[in-house]
């Protein structure tokens, strides 16, 4: 079938669900605005009668603004007067249409439904921002666990004990009751998932024993193999291997047994033989002898793997009151957050589903017999990672026969945020709903399309994972252009210097471990495995050669930093990367996780708010020593040796004194929001920051603001919400367009959906699970378990434990080759991967669970399969750590404005200047900006606005009143009299965060040309200086229309100066 009948058939198929399974590349978003555009057009289904749900927002904005293209090119060619006025009509829709993600969805059902559950509808406005959320958690944690100790205090000691070495410090305990509170919540029945708990405790062997033996076997599978390499290894050297021809027989009768469910038989029979004698000694083969030695290893692994199980048994029985007192708490946590967020009127993000679920499914209201009127049709967009309570709720808002799911199972990387993979596997495994898969790859050239099908078929079809590589997953290239690319992959095999193991230059910088990233900054946080960070240095050796190697394509071949794309899996490889370009001159974008609250700008606004609450020497130190002050560190220095900081200060300095003093007064009279704004006028500071610190500062007045508008606290509570987000590591606010020359460095993570003419794969070395070191293991089917701990505070084994953590480790290294699999399907023309030289096994082309288990990360993988590469597909090249200091420096100038670069030499320094504050005005500087908008919006389309202005200011001063007022009698406004005129007109935007939503405040229309008018109440000397400050703004407003105008001019109107300037006229 022609790819052209398959996707119309996709389209057109109609009273059915249907499911596609779409790879990388394969152009499920076309598909989805081709089926969109058939309803519409040949079944004319309203936009509004449609549901799409896509996994981000920009995914959701993106969608829109495609869908308004294909039907503006429909309606520019339509010469039927009928059908162009249905477009039309379709074309006012899609703004205000159900294209959004699930947790949108989720949002608006409660706002219409709130009444369901009876809650507030001002809880549905409040949505808790990561760092109140955690300041609340920790808030209510601490409650609990005082409760806890005062109402049980017997048993709380004994979990205590259990879980902790020390007597008075909760800090794990307080882990383990909110890890469990975390994983509870996503539970569509969080009182199930209880009792399997209790049950895992009571009755442990018939739960888990399926487990032990899928474990078990795999142990066994690896002895097995073993023992082939030692017997290849021993029959070379003409040594007779019949004791081991023995054991091989036994091991594999031992499996037969095991796979027919005769595991406690096997463990018996083991515990009977005689493991270590009869393997022959080969002298001087070293080869031979680590073979050996991994045989017998695996050997002994198998003989002490239950040495007692009656006793193990009876150890897991002895955890079912801790685990009963765990639950308790747990619940407690659940119903004290749900009570205090109902009494600040507040939601968290994860709250959007469950609420939703909850209203849908409550037994006196049929919520969804509402939406199963309303929609028409269901899309679901990288249904992959969906999870089991959104899931739930597209079921529930079905008819049952028209939900269209786009997905790929080998995408599904977002375990930790709950998604279910195994959801789309099902349906495919089982063809219900109709099955399809879209057979190209439009993005890659097909020598990475082919090896990627090579690599994949072999690391996804591994006995004893879930995931498969099937016959319609081997996609081809879908355009002649992919053929004329004939660049195989690289695979850089980087031989480590002698001198390495020693670290030069960044021996002293903190080495992160991998954390998760999501474009969507404050929703990832936890993290499942990460990389070993033990041997640092082979991060900093494929560091070196990427630099060097970016540097020399760049200078010899002219290829455009844009080209390049480097991609990590820990944001540790990122920071290393970041300060070789910085020293190379190599411009960059890579969003730092943690960049935000360590950006000077940042620290030094933060330090001066501290200081105007706590004047002690410490905060002032930090002011003195800061771009708010002119004062040299040995000026600070030499007040410090007199006396008392403060009183060296007023003598010395008394105009900085008084300055600082005066603002610390006037700081500590206004509201949240105000403060902030206030401290970063002081000294011009904002002025002086270059474009990254701008950013940076815009993003924290915007926490301010978003923090005033949803909690009681001032500025203390927000210092200390921000406190709490140092954890939670949140990046830094970036510009940054496709068009920068730069070369974009982020996680796979961040990758996905993207896709780059260059990419740098930075390969690990090795592979871990987190999990294994936690006092708690959570799994969202089993429930949960606790380390067993005796007398004197020895640990001993809990095969729960085990059994939980053997499916944690295989569930982390399906997702690892997943993510591999995102990383290496990003590149259009060449992909190099890049790892480190190390001795490895070959392997065969028919691997065990048990082999992948073992490996050393993709690196491992790659190396141990490299022999199954033909080099038509993928070139290998052995190269040497090339020497840091010998790589060349980049000499071409670079422009200013590119983000990333090396900081420029601070420029003199202004002393303190306090700009005047009009103290007549006692509202918010975001409520004087929303009351003066709200007022012109209602002003501009009344037949008099002069009486709407004066009757809705009362709250505003005399000054913004007359503002507003001198705008309807400016000159500009008279040829503007017969025009149409649209307040808080909607449009989309494209930025480098993606696509958004924003509403123009005045767009007028006549035949000429059309104005977008945008109202400012910034406090400015200047109209060149509002023009320049809201440049970025107006110019994706002026790209957002000018495909639509006749002519097109954006202008700006200050209430504050009392008129207008023009920004971009084109």
């Amino acid at each position: 079938m022609s790819i052209e009948t398959l996707t119309h058939e996709i389209s057109t198929l109609k009273d059915t669900n249907i499911l596609v399974s779409a790879s990388a590349g394969a152009g499920k978003t076309t598909l989805l605005i081709k089926r969109l555009m058939t309803r519409i057009m040949n079944d004319r289904i309203s936009v509004n009668q449609i549901c799409a749900l896509t996994f981000s927002e920009a995914a959701a904005h993106e969608m829109k603004d495609r869908l308004k293209t294909e039907l503006l090119k429909v309606y520019k060619s339509c010469l039927d007067e009928s059908l162009a006025s249905f477009i039309k009509e379709q074309l006012s829709l899609v703004d205000t249409a159900m294209i959004s993600t699930i947790h949108s969805f989720a949002l608006s059902l409660i706002k219409d439904f709130s009444y369901v559950l009876n809650l507030d509808p001002e809880m549905s406005r409040n949505v808790l921002d990561d760092g109140t959320k955690q300041l609340l958690f920790d808030e209510c944690s601490d409650s609990v666990i005082q409760n806890a100790i005062k109402n049980h205090p017997e048993d709380f000691q004994s979990l205590q004990s259990l879980v902790s070495t020390s007597a008075f410090d909760f800090t794990d305990i307080k882990k383990v009751i909110q890890e469990i509170y975390q994983v509870r919540r996503l539970q569509l029945n969080p009182e199930d998932f209880d009792l399997k708990t209790l049950m895992l405790h009571q009755d442990p062997l018939s739960i888990i024993l399926p487990i032990l033996s899928e474990e078990f076997s795999h142990k066994l599978i690896k002895a097995l193999v073993g023992c082939e390499e030692v017997i290849r290894l021993g029959s070379m050297s003409g040594t007779k291997m019949n004791p081991v021809f023995d054991l091989q027989e036994t091991l594999n009768k031992f499996l037969t047994q095991v796979n027919e469910g005769e595991l406690l038989e096997v463990v018996r029979a083991i515990h009977g033989e005689v493991w270590f004698q009869g393997i022959p000694k080969i002298k001087d083969h070293p080869s031979y002898s680590k073979a050996k030695s991994e045989l017998q290893e695996c050997l002994k692994s198998l003989s002490t793997s239950f040495d007692d199980i009656e006793a193990h048994l009876n150890d897991v029985s002895s955890l079912v009151p801790h685990v009963r007192l765990v639950i308790e708490l747990v619940k407690e946590l659940t119903a004290l957050m749900q009570s205090k967020k109902e009494k600040l009127k507040v939601i968290e993000f994860d709250d959007m589903e469950r609420l939703a679920y909850n209203i849908l499914t409550h037994p006196d209201f049929d919520v969804p017999a509402f939406y199963r009127s309303r929609f028409s049709d269901i899309l679901v967009d990288e249904f992959q990672d969906t999870n089991d309570v959104q899931n739930e709720i597209i079921t529930l808002i079905s008819n049952g026969k028209n939900v269209f799911r786009v997905g790929d199972v080998k995408q599904s990387i977002y375990r930790f945020r709950g998604a279910k993979p195994q959801l789309m596997r099902s349906m495919i495994k089982n063809q219900t709903p109709k099955v399809y898969v879209l057979p190209h790859n439009f993005r890659s050239s097909e020598p990475i399309v082919m090896f990627n099908n090579l690599l994949f078929n072999i690391l996804m079809n591994v006995d004893g994972f879930s995931d498969e590589y099937r016959e319609d997953d081997r996609v081809t290239v879908g355009k002649d252009s992919q053929k004329l690319i004939t660049s195989p992959v690289t695979y850089l095999k980087v031989n480590k210097s002698a001198e390495e193991d020693e670290l030069i230059d960044f021996e002293d910088e903190e080495i992160e471990d991998e954390e998760r990233d999501d474009e969507e900054q404050d929703h990832e946080q936890e993290e499942y495995f990460k990389t070993k960070t033990y041997d640092k240095s082979a991060d900093y050796v494929k560091a070196r050669v990427i630099t060097k190697d970016i540097i020399q394509r760049h200078q010899e071949f002219n290829v455009p930093f844009k080209e390049f794309c480097v991609l990590v899996k820990s944001h540790a490889q990122k920071d290393i990367l970041k300060k070789l370009f910085d020293e190379k001159g190599i411009p960059h974008f890579i969003n730092s996780p943690q960049g935000f609250l360590k950006h000077p700008a940042i620290t030094q606004c933060l330090m001066l708010a501290s200081y105007c609450l706590f004047p002690n020497d410490y905060y002032l130190s930090g002011v003195l020593l800061s771009q708010f002050t002119d004062l040299s560190s040995n000026d600070v220095a030499q007040l410090k040796l007199t006396k008392n900081l403060n009183q060296a200060l007023l003598e010395q300095y008394p105009d900085v004194h008084a300055s600082l003093n005066e603002l610390r007064n006037k700081v500590l009279s206004l509201s949240l929001s105000q403060a902030m704004h206030e401290c970063c006028k002081v000294n011009d500071f904002y002025q002086q920051c270059d474009s990254q610190g701008k950013l940076n500062i815009d993003a924290l007045i915007q926490k301010a603001v978003d923090f005033e508008n949803s909690h009681q606290g001032g500025l203390v509570a927000f210092i200390q919400s921000l406190e709490h987000l140092k954890d939670a590591k949140i990046a830094e606010a970036m510009d940054v367009a496709l068009s920068d020359d730069v070369v974009k460095v982020m996680t796979i993570h961040a990758s996905k959906g993207l896709q780059f003419p260059l990419v740098y794969v930075f390969n690990d070395e090795s592979t871990t699970v987190h999990a294994s070191r936690d006092q708690v293991i959570v799994d969202s089917n089993y429930g949960f378990t606790l380390r067993i701990k005796q007398e004197y505070g020895i640990i001993v084994k809990n095969i729960v434990r085990d059994a939980l953590l053997y499916l944690e480790k295989k569930a982390a290294y399906e997702e690892a080759l997943r993510l591999w699999y995102v990383a290496f399907t990003r590149a259009e023309k060449e992909m190099i991967c890049v790892g480190m030289n190390r001795e490895t096994v070959s392997l065969s082309s028919h691997l065990h669970a048990s082999t992948v288990l073992k490996s050393k990360g993709i690196n491992g993988l790659l190396s141990g399969l490299q022999a199954f590469f033909p080099q038509q597909l993928c070139t290998i090249q052995e190269i040497d750590d090339p020497d840091r200091s010998k790589i060349v420096s980049i000499e071409k100038v670079i422009q200013e404005d590119v983000i990333a670069l090396p900081p420029s030499k601070k420029e003199e320094l202004h002393p303190i200047i306090l700009l005047p504050l009009d103290k007549s005005n006692r509202l918010k500087p975001n409520e004087v900006g929303s009351l003066v908008h709200k007022i012109l919006s209602l002003a501009i389309v009344s037949s008099n606005p002069i009486q709407i202005v004066h009757s809705l200011s009362q709250d505003l001063s005399e000054g913004q009143k007359e503002g507003m007022l001198s705008f309807f009698t400016h000159p500009i406004t008279s040829s503007w009299q017969k025009a149409e005129k649209f307040s808080e007109y909607p449009i989309i935007t494209q930025d480098e965060d993606g696509y958004h939503q924003y509403y123009l405040d005045l767009l007028i229309k006549n035949e000429e040309e059309w104005i977008i008018v945008d109202f400012k109440t910034d406090v400015v000397t200047s109209l060149e200086e509002l023009k320049s400050r809201y440049m970025n703004q107006m110019s994706s407003y002026h790209h957002a229309l000018k495909d639509y105008a006749p002519r097109l001019k954006t202008m700006i109107y200050s209430i504050v100066l009392k008129d207008a300037i023009e920004v971009i006229s084109l």
